[in-house]
């Protein structure tokens, strides 16, 4: 099926290069690569979360997960939505959506205020 969808991009670059400009299918193709370039930064600052909960735990002696993180959860999650919103890819849009909340609600939990509570006597 990824092969399928890499001829079809393929034979539809080949097409516009034939029936564009110069100029048209120059800005096609930058285009094209500037938001393969915003998928693959989203996806490695998704990814760097993994390695700093890694260098955190080894650090610490035991498993952690610090709030950077979170933030590496977030903002790639909101990129790789982003990238997919771009290309009309709704599974990994749903995905990404149901993260970034689950992500939220844990920097929620991290950063609300605390409250002390009184013991009734």
């Amino acid at each position: 099926m990824e092969w399928f969808n890499l001829t079809q991009i393929a034979l539809a670059t080949t097409e516009l290069t034939a029936d564009a400009g110069w100029f048209e299918t120059l800005k096609y193709k930058l285009t094209a690569d500037l938001w393969v370039w915003f998928g693959l930064g989203a996806q490695s600052i998704f990814f760097a979360r993994w390695l700093v909960q890694w260098i955190a735990s080894e650090r610490k002696g035991e498993s952690t997960i610090p709030v950077a993180f979170w933030w590496c959860s977030i903002l790639g999650g909101v990129g790789l939505f982003i990238y997919a919103w771009r290309n009309v890819d709704l599974p990994i849009m749903l995905a990404q959506a149901a993260g970034i909340l689950m992500y939220s609600r844990n920097l929620y939990l991290i950063y609300k205020p605390k409250t002390h509570h009184q013991p009734n006597n």
